[in-house]
């Protein structure tokens, strides 16, 4: 992800991202370079999300939803520009001058995203449990045996049928069952 240098600075810490409120954006644009020129898929997005609340995004296909998450994510392609007047504060840190390592810390563990289509998310050649006890083994530093265990339980918690035989199956052998609610 570049981050484009405008004619204005970065702006100081907003005083509401220290305090309630977790998610706090300012001057969001995300633009595409293609061989037409500049694509703006998303122009300048302000927002704040106060802790303990949920944000619901919706929009029509094409509208920037997805683009806006992952830059909130920093999972933008690397030819991706983000004007340097942005900022995006999670819990007081300015995820678009973060390196790396720090959002690996953050990221799956303290905020996530669920993609439009999750059963095209799901790595075909792996089985549905592996992959969903992934991020408890890599975020909770848990072994194999407690992770699968804590992914059984949440399946069951979250009304899928039949969770320990979802935990082995593979998201193809599926298509209809996986996200069944007994």
């Amino acid at each position: 992800m570049n981050v484009h240098r405008d004619r204005h600075a970065a702006p100081a810490l907003p005083s509401a991202a220290s305090g309630d409120v977790l998610l706090s954006i300012r001057h969001l644009s995300v633009r595409f370079p293609t061989s037409r020129g500049l694509l703006h898929a998303v122009d300048d997005v302000c927002l704040d999300v106060p802790r303990g609340s949920v944000l619901a995004i919706v929009g029509e296909s094409g509208s920037g939803k997805s683009v806006l998450s992952r830059a909130i994510m920093r999972l933008l392609p690397r030819h991706a520009e983000i004007p340097a007047e942005a900022s995006i504060y999670f819990d007081g840190a300015n995820l678009v001058h973060a390196s790396e390592k720090s959002l690996q810390s953050i990221r799956g563990r303290r905020i996530g995203m669920v993609f439009q289509d999750p059963m095209t998310s799901l790595n075909p050649v792996r089985t549905v449990g592996s992959q969903l006890a992934e991020g408890m083994r890599r975020h909770l530093r848990i072994d194999g045996r407690t992770a699968k265990q804590r992914t059984i339980e949440l399946l069951k918690q979250v009304g899928i049928a039949s969770p320990q035989r979802r935990y082995d199956q593979y998201p193809t052998n599926c298509p209809g069952e996986c996200g069944s609610v007994s």
